[in-house]
């Protein structure tokens, strides 16, 4: 099977520098802002603006800006009103409470470990400091509540209004979270792709899983964390999102198309090591030449968005019927690669079929 040479106009992969050079232009200025005002108000805690604008724009995306944001506030308020707690009512009467100190930060942090809520860890970040310049300053004075709660809250919200009115008004279309949507939907394929490689070597070959199949493993899960994290970021911006029916299709379409692929290569995981390759229907050179297409699909998705189609599962639907065995390994791996090829397709010509707007074209008209 040959496919001609083609290459994609995503508008994801032409503009990705583009589109990387706006969002640093908004955060230079965005810093600036922060930094001009750090100087000029000539206030002891003012650097709080530059840093919170810096940690709001450590995350990609606007949805996760906007809704770490509303974290960043609450977390900046209950970190100092606790820290001013602890400092003013605990330690200002026995000094021997700062030795709980670790202790309280080993459950804290432990807590948010399980947790994984961004509140928690600014709380946590937010106590920090005003406890560690209590314990090694001699100032007492320093630590009032208008220094440790007020301004710094106060200026936590301005740095916060800084970076969100830059974000949606300084080139607003830069860092949508759907761009970055769009390239984690590649890599969760692709390392499918790299998963289903792995399994057809051991299948075919006798070869033992090791410990780079487990990192497989565990990237596949990071991925789709990373795309249900992105498809909350989507719905606080509230830009060609909401009213946008196609697009919210696809997005079901897809966390569906993921859920049925994760449950067929845990089956195909299943069914490793039980026999070994049956050869009497078909040759490893035949079979692992098919399995290498429907791999290839998945590493190489974005092809198929637009619109290039293969035979691969009528070629192993072809292999399904022929088996005299029906709980053979080979005929049941068979059966699940088929699967895999067909939920791909499905999903795949969906895509195609609803965002049919841009023709392939041969490389040389694109280099050229």
């Amino acid at each position: 099977m040959s496919y001609g040479i083609i290459i994609m106009t995503d508008s994801y992969r032409l503009n990705k520098v583009k589109l990387t050079r706006q969002q640093a232009f908004c955060i230079a200025i965005a810093f600036s802002i922060g930094v001009v005002l750090n100087f000029s108000l000539n206030l002891p805690h003012a650097y709080w603006i530059s840093m919170t604008i810096a940690l709001m724009f450590c995350y990609t995306g606007r949805g996760s800006i906007i809704r770490r944001s509303k974290s960043r506030i609450l977390g900046t308020f209950l970190g100092l009103f606790f820290a001013f707690l602890f400092i003013n009512t605990f330690m200002y009467s026995d000094y021997r409470w700062a030795y709980l100190l670790p202790f309280i930060w080993f459950l804290a942090w432990c807590f948010y470990c399980i947790t994984n809520n961004y509140t928690i860890y600014v709380v946590l970040i937010t106590m920090f400091i005003p406890l560690c310049f209590t314990i090694s300053s001699s100032n007492s004075y320093v630590f009032l509540l208008n220094n440790t709660l007020a301004i710094r809250f106060i200026f936590t919200l301005i740095g916060v209004s800084i970076a969100l009115l830059c974000e949606f008004t300084i080139y607003k279309k830069a860092d949508l979270s759907f761009r970055y949507f769009k390239r984690e939907i590649r890599n969760y394929f692709s390392n499918v792709g790299d998963v289903l490689n792995l399994c057809n070597k051991s299948f075919i070959h006798g070869v033992a899983l090791d410990k780079k199949f487990a990192g497989e493993i565990k990237k596949q899960m990071n991925k789709i964390v990373s795309l249900e994290s992105l498809y909350l970021d989507m719905a606080y911006e509230y830009y060609d999102w909401v009213d946008n029916k196609p697009q919210e299709l696809a997005v079901k379409k897809l966390f569906i198309s993921i859920e049925e692929i994760n449950f067929r290569l845990r089956k195909i995981i299943c069914i490793l090591g039980h026999e070994d390759f049956d050869e009497a229907v078909c040759t490893k050179e035949n079979f692992l030449e098919i399995v290498n297409i429907i791999t290839y699909k998945y590493k190489h998705i974005g092809y198929y968005f637009y619109g290039r189609v293969d035979d691969a599962t009528e070629v192993i639907d072809s292999l399904i019927k022929i088996k005299n065995s029906r709980l053979a390994s080979t005929y049941l791996y068979c059966k699940e690669m088929y699967i895999l090829s067909k939920v791909f397709d499905d999903y795949s010509s969906f895509i195609y079929k609803t965002f049919n707007e841009t023709e392939l074209k041969p490389v040389e008209s694109v280099l050229n």
